[in-house]
């Protein structure tokens, strides 16, 4: 299955997402986006200053993944809840909800 145009559209989505304001909440849940999904949105949330909620819950995001997102977070400090669900981290499931 070739998943370049699906990225690309995430590429996109998220760099609009770097300049957003408005924008309070978002759900990307169950979009299967994985590692390079989660890299774009690690930039994404680096820059954003709106978002004060995120549901990445079932994308299939890896360590690697998380570690993207996990970046982006360093410098947020508006978002307040990040919604991750199930994903596989070290071949073991986890299903949380973080907060700030």
């Amino acid at each position: 299955m070739n998943y370049l145009p699906f990225i690309s559209i995430i590429n996109k989505y998220c760099e609009c997402l770097q300049e957003n304001y408005g924008l309070k909440s978002l759900l990307v849940a169950m979009n299967g986006f994985s590692e390079m999904g989660a890299e774009a949105l690690g930039r994404a949330l680096k820059h954003n200053r709106g978002l004060t909620e995120l549901d990445v819950s079932h994308n299939r995001i890896n360590e690697t993944g998380a570690g993207h997102i996990a970046l982006g977070l360093q410098t947020n400090d508006v978002l307040k809840e990040l919604r991750v669900g199930t994903q596989i981290l070290n071949t073991r499931f986890i299903n949380t909800t973080w907060y700030t």
